[in-house]
């Protein structure tokens, strides 16, 4: 009953203490008061009862069953009784010492075996007393009311300490369920920080429905759910219909009707496709689901729904030869009836819409880049080129006209003006060419940013850098170049911060088929294994983020480190290889 307070009262001594407090103030004055006897018999007795004391109360602090306390008790209890023979009975100092177990069995044990072991030890003084200190010749009635203060004291004692026991058994209780809300606050600042990751590395480039499922993945635990399914507009085009399952690989994933319930949501879109939708309660197939709107500042996308984890060990999510129907009258679901798990499913549909969204601005930023790029290069090419080939076909014509009339030194001249006409707008297209291209230019735009990265961070942060790189960097593709480029950052990132290192390597190596990136550093070093495990439970975000960079691109990573020895990490990403797909869970 009291498992947890043990575990309480044995961290903070509690009896311990108090064992030792009332043996020191019972023995003075054992020793300085009745009954009168040799020093060396009192002294004895006194080393006698802190042995006793010593061990029962290492038994007590030693999480044992409860029947084994409850025999050392009724051993302890009989053994300060047998203490009050020599000591004097009712008027002996070792009384109060007995209160020892009535605070153990008030913090350990029930009610019922507390009232009776304290009545039993007060039955034996009260027999000790009568029998061998009664020089009245007190009946034991008599005696029981002669001494009625020392067992009302006794007894008043014994319920102040079942009434601490009971606020004790409540502080408890309080106290772990704070941890267990501080623990479930901390994972969730782990998720969203994860979440902030997936905002942080989504480009115009990537499929926004490809970044939801990473969201709904990296989120799995934050939702405790068993799947997600995202039901995009227009609903007729039948990749816009996302399911994605959070479950265990070996749960049957061909079960799952996913056309069914796109149909299902095709059929009832008036109904449900709605930009006002909050959240909607509703069953599929005797199936709790909640939905709720995508809904940006500017645009509506579609829906998002949730199914909480399967019940009763089933594994089947649609019973079978049933309609979908509504389920309007359901006032609550089970799994999502608390007020934080419908902030955590808002903010997850909010957080989708503003990736749509997102996806959406950039893609249009692009493309407004790209026009502006193209008028540009058209705007020049028109005022120098174009003009000058335009003189050329006039003047090309013209001497067409006459060349009859000219004799064969002016025609010589004509086609000599025309040759340097020519010359002269090629060579234009040919320096417009090279100050827009890169390659021609000779210029390495990656390995030059990352140099300049590296330049900042030695001088911000003191430390030696050293970077080298090899190879062509035009052989990339721009994701996997911004891909090269994080991956660089969190390294360093994580060297510096995390490694306290003075001394930083890298090598950036591209061949026509690999992509080779070494980062050595000389700081404390780290725990692998240990990291690693941190890392896959969404603690270590650096590696995290370094690790999911480089399987996206099927790449390989090799992480070297021991404590006080630095670290090694070396990632080689295949040129060819195309981006890892992250459709676990299918498309229907």
């Amino acid at each position: 009953m009291y498992n947890s307070l043990r575990e309480i009262v044995g961290k903070a001594n509690v009896l311990l203490i108090y064992r030792h407090l009332s043996w020191l103030i019972t023995s003075l004055f054992y020793l300085g008061g009745e009954p009168q006897g040799p020093l060396v018999y009192k002294a004895g007795v006194i080393a006698a009862l802190f042995c006793l004391g010593f061990f029962v109360n290492k038994f007590y602090l030693g999480s044992q069953p409860q029947q084994v306390i409850q025999l050392i008790v009724i051993v302890e209890t009989i053994g300060l009784a047998i203490l009050l023979i020599p000591t004097g009975g009712l008027f002996s100092p070792f009384l109060w010492y007995a209160i020892n177990p009535v605070l153990v069995t008030a913090t350990l044990l029930s009610s019922r075996y507390s009232w009776l072991n304290l009545a039993f030890f007060l039955f034996c003084a009260l027999l000790i007393s009568q029998n061998i200190f009664n020089p009245e010749k007190l009946a034991f009635f008599e005696l029981i009311l002669k001494n009625s203060n020392t067992i009302l004291a006794f007894v008043l004692i014994s319920i102040a300490l079942r009434l601490l026991a009971k606020a004790l058994q409540h502080l408890n209780t309080l106290n772990a369920q704070l941890l267990e809300a501080n623990q479930k606050a901390q994972e969730a600042m782990n998720h969203l920080m994860t979440l902030y990751q997936v905002m942080e590395t989504l480009s115009a480039r990537d499929n926004p429905k490809r970044t939801l499922q990473r969201l709904v993945k990296h989120a799995k635990k934050l939702l405790h759910c068993r799947a997600v399914f995202y039901a995009l507009l227009p609903l007729e085009d039948n990749s816009n219909f996302i399911y994605i399952s959070l479950a265990d690989s070996k749960e049957p994933l061909q079960n799952i009707p996913c056309s069914e319930l796109r149909q299902y949501l095709l059929d009832n879109q008036d109904n449900l496709i709605k930009p006002d939708l909050e959240m909607m309660e509703i069953c599929l197939q005797n199936w709790p689901c909640l939905l709720t709107a995508l809904n940006s500042s500017a645009q509506f996308y579609g829906l998002i729904g949730f199914l909480p984890e399967a019940k009763n060990g089933s594994l089947e999510l649609f019973a079978a030869k049933k309609e979908f129907e509504s389920a309007d009258s359901l006032s609550s679901l089970d799994k999502f009836s608390s007020l934080g798990e419908r902030q955590i499913i808002k903010f997850l549909a909010d957080l989708s819409a503003l990736i749509l969204e997102r996806h959406d601005l950039e893609e249009m930023t692009s493309r407004l880049l790209i026009s502006e790029e193209q008028n540009r290069i058209a705007g020049e090419i028109h005022d120098s080129v174009s003009q000058r080939l335009f003189s050329i076909v006039y003047s090309a014509h013209a001497l067409n006209n006459k060349w009859e009339l000219l004799n064969k030194e002016d025609i010589s001249k004509q086609l000599a003006l025309l040759k340097e006409a020519a010359g002269t707008a090629a060579q234009e297209l040919r320096s417009s060419i090279y100050r827009l291209s890169s390659i021609k230019k000779g210029e390495k735009i990656l390995f030059a940013n990352i140099k300049k990265y590296l330049n900042d961070i030695a001088a911000l942060y003191e430390v030696e850098v050293e970077f080298s790189a090899g190879g062509k960097d035009e052989l990339l593709g721009i994701d996997l170049k911004q891909a090269v480029y994080r991956i660089i950052q969190e390294a360093t990132g994580n060297a510096i911060r995390h490694g306290k290192c003075s001394k930083l390597t890298i090598k950036l190596n591209i061949d026509h088929v690999y992509a080779h990136i070494l980062i050595e550093d000389n700081g404390c070093g780290f725990q692998v294994k240990e990291t690693l495990a941190a890392a896959n439970s969404q603690k270590g975000l650096g590696l995290n983020n370094i690790m999911n960079l480089t399987d996206r691109y099927n790449g390989h990573w090799e992480i070297q480190s021991e404590l006080g020895q630095g670290t090694r990490i070396k990632i080689t990403i295949p040129l060819k290889g195309e981006v890892q797909s992250l459709d676990t869970g299918g498309v229907a």
